[in-house]
């Protein structure tokens, strides 16, 4: 079945990036809706294979709240322009095993401490093409969607779903979205809503993992579409190579042509590694396969396993160091992956010496 959609609120676009990559690596979302980004103007972001729409938002200068919509680039998507006050933003998607016409869809977060009319929300809906994917952090407390208790917002968002009747929530099994860690106790106020004309073809669950955020991912399935090719470019075998052979391939530089722009040296460097580099080391072959990020490692998917069941399983105290010593692993991991490609006196450190201490062109 394919992730038609993934919805996080992550608290923080750079603070939970490393997670955000390993939720793509394992689920490959076609959509991805965002909310508490995070995000100033100033920031320039971009993740691969996605296209990303973002509406930042800012408080005396500092940012906050924030929602972002990442489509897949095999899709064709563009943003919908609306008028409205609240965090919002909505982009119109081409799907045709889904939908005969483009469908709307809309990652939309409303703080819990202010105060948000019907009609706002009421506002929003109405400017967006039929049919509609609304996923959404309301901040919203219901019986109608497991809560214990009813507040001002959730019965903002009942009045929206009785005065559309086109519209219904997809979160039928209840399950909790967020986790207080101030008093480890659990609510549902992450709420995916769309037209009755979907809600057939889409099926709903949460991620067994908080993935270092207080909000659960939120996973949006559909089993008619086609996930996009995704052949994996094959990787040079390193462990297999035979670095003689590359050595002999590589020590004679005289063949290069003569320097010219620093454009062009690159380029013939590029090809004369890339020659010598077929001739001596194996590549992987372009199997099309779940890929992990590449600083995955046996530890930090223990280190994982023992942050998501300690929820269940540990004190709050405990819960708190585990997703810590989670965090500080991942993000570990990810440095030392960088520091081992760039280590001095592997059997690459001859050419990229030779290469960072290059004279330029015109130097002599």
């Amino acid at each position: 079945m394919v992730v038609l959609c993934l919805q996080w609120n992550l608290d923080g676009y750079f603070k939970r990036l490393h997670e955000l990559q390993n939720l793509i690596a394992e689920l490959h979302p076609l959509i991805i809706c965002l909310q508490e980004t995070h995000l100033h103007p100033i920031h320039k972001v971009s993740l691969k294979n996605y296209t990303f729409f973002r509406h930042d938002y800012i408080d005396a200068k500092k940012a906050c709240g924030g929602v972002a919509i990442l489509v897949h680039e095999s899709i064709t998507s563009q943003i919908i322009a609306t008028k409205s006050s609240l965090q919002a933003i909505s982009v119109s998607v081409k799907l045709p095993a889904l939908s005969k016409k483009p469908f709307s869809i809309t990652s939309i977060y409303l703080p819990p401490h202010i105060n948000v009319p019907t009609h706002s929300l009421q506002t929003l809906i109405t400017q967006l093409p039929l049919p509609l994917l609304v996923c959404s952090d309301f901040n919203a407390h219901s019986p109608t969607w497991g809560s214990k208790r009813l507040n001002n917002r959730g019965n903002a968002v009942e009045n929206l779903l009785l005065d559309n009747p086109n519209l219904t929530l997809i979160n039928t099994h209840r399950s909790p979205t967020h986790f207080c860690v101030a008093n480890g106790s659990f609510s549902t106020i992450d709420l995916p809503l769309c037209s009755t004309s979907l809600s057939p073809s889409l099926s709903w669950k949460t991620h067994t993992d908080l993935c270092d955020s207080n909000h659960y991912p939120i996973i949006i399935c559909h089993d008619k579409i086609q996930q996009p090719n995704r052949q994996c470019t094959p990787k040079w075998i390193l462990n297999k190579a035979d670095w003689p052979l590359f050595n002999n391939l590589t020590a004679n530089t005289d063949t290069l042509p003569t320097p010219s722009t620093i454009d062009q040296d690159i380029t013939h460097f590029t090809e004369f590694i890339t020659q010598a580099a077929e001739k001596a080391i194996p590549k992987t072959l372009p199997i099309s396969k779940n890929q992990p990020v590449p600083w995955w490692s046996p530890e930090v998917k223990i280190a994982l396993k023992n942050r998501n069941k300690a929820l269940v399983t540990k004190p709050l105290i405990a819960t708190k160091e585990l997703m810590t010593q989670a965090t500080l692993l991942n993000t570990n991991s990810l440095e030392q992956g960088l520091d081992t490609f760039f280590v001095a006196g592997s059997p690459l450190s001859h050419l990229s010496m030779n290469l960072f201490h290059a004279p330029q062109c015109g130097a002599t």
